[in-house]
């Protein structure tokens, strides 16, 4: 809406779906790749999900109790994977390039408490599209002659790395509600700039998470779901967190009334990337598609990149 406080009257503040659902340990993933959930001390796998046959060639049955490592196709990844990741230490940046049954995958790994967690989806072909679209960036988003132009070319740029329809840069006020105030979209879709959104269309929940996962990414609202195998059992019901918790993990499935919510805006795919200033969710890119869109993973990361720089200089962020 054009106007907050209308937007207000029509959305007025309530206890959202996002503040009682287990949002960080859903007991699913989203179908674009696999997660294993193993031992930091062993590296035994103690739960896979359920289409790692689909995607690895290999069922749950063949990976749980064993260690990750035996999935590497070549001896030069296990040495990486052995020197680079230990109970305490996890490489950065992110991901490991993994050859699972001739098939190359990024593999993003992460801690969490007593467990890592490694996110598998199918590699970009294009091996130096990552340099490519980081330099590009870097000389678009050199020395702007405002806050304004910095942001408009961000938006541009987000666009031009993922494809999608609409990126838009999303700034919240004290209390949470929001404003569009940067916007790059395709000719054929109306224009979002200037609107409003109250407070409640993002819970806090999920605001909190934004604090800790600076990037959220659903690349098709409509994939069903993938529930967790594991060696023990616990929890995964809808109502109730699972053992696994995944808060860190983009693959975590998305929660049904966000699904709801993006399909009634006739969304089908969506990526956000967070501002945080001073520990304090300053605002958002978001990104919107009318189509599932995938978006390699390394085109993902120049986004984070393209965050960072524009971060640099704080005080544009008052």
């Amino acid at each position: 809406m054009r106007d907050l406080s209308a937007a207000l009257r029509n959305h007025p503040p309530i206890e959202h779906d996002y503040d009682r659902a287990p949002i960080g340990m859903p007991g699913s993933i989203q179908p674009y790749g696999v997660l294993l959930v193993a031992d930091p001390k062993t590296r035994k796998v103690q739960f896979v999900s359920n289409n790692s046959a689909e995607m690895l060639g290999l069922k749950p049955s063949d990976i749980l109790e064993k260690s990750y490592l035996q999935l590497c196709g070549t001896e030069v990844e296990r040495k990486y994977i052995v020197d680079n990741i230990n109970v305490s230490t996890i490489l950065f940046p992110n991901p490991v390039r993994m050859t699972i049954g001739g098939q190359s995958f990024d593999a993003v790994f992460h801690a969490e408490t007593n467990a890592h967690l490694i996110q598998l989806e199918p590699a970009n072909a294009d091996s130096n599209s990552y340099d490519h679209l980081s330099s590009d960036s870097a000389i678009e988003l050199f020395d702007p002659p405002s806050v304004a132009e910095l942001f408009n070319r961000a938006v541009n740029l987000i666009r031009k790395i993922t494809g999608y329809d609409r990126v838009m840069l999303y700034r919240f006020d004290s209390r949470y509600n929001g404003q569009v105030i940067a916007e790059s979209v395709a000719a054929e879709f109306g224009s979002f700039l200037g609107l409003f959104f109250p407070s409640s269309d993002i819970g806090s929940q999920a605001r909190d998470l934004y604090l800790e996962n600076f990037t959220r990414y659903i690349p098709n609202i409509g994939g069903s779901p993938v529930s967790l195998a594991g060696i023990f059992p616990g929890g995964g019901h809808a109502d109730t967190a699972h053992p696994v918790d995944m808060s860190h993990a983009n693959l975590r499935s998305v929660v049904p009334c966000h699904i709801t919510y993006l399909r009634n805006i006739g969304v089908q795919a969506s990526m956000s990337f967070s501002i945080n200033v001073d520990n304090h969710l300053w605002g958002l890119f978001a990104c919107h598609h009318y189509s599932p869109r995938t978006v390699p993973y390394e085109h993902r990361v120049v986004c984070n990149i393209i965050l960072a720089r524009i971060q640099q200089s704080r005080t544009w962020f008052a």
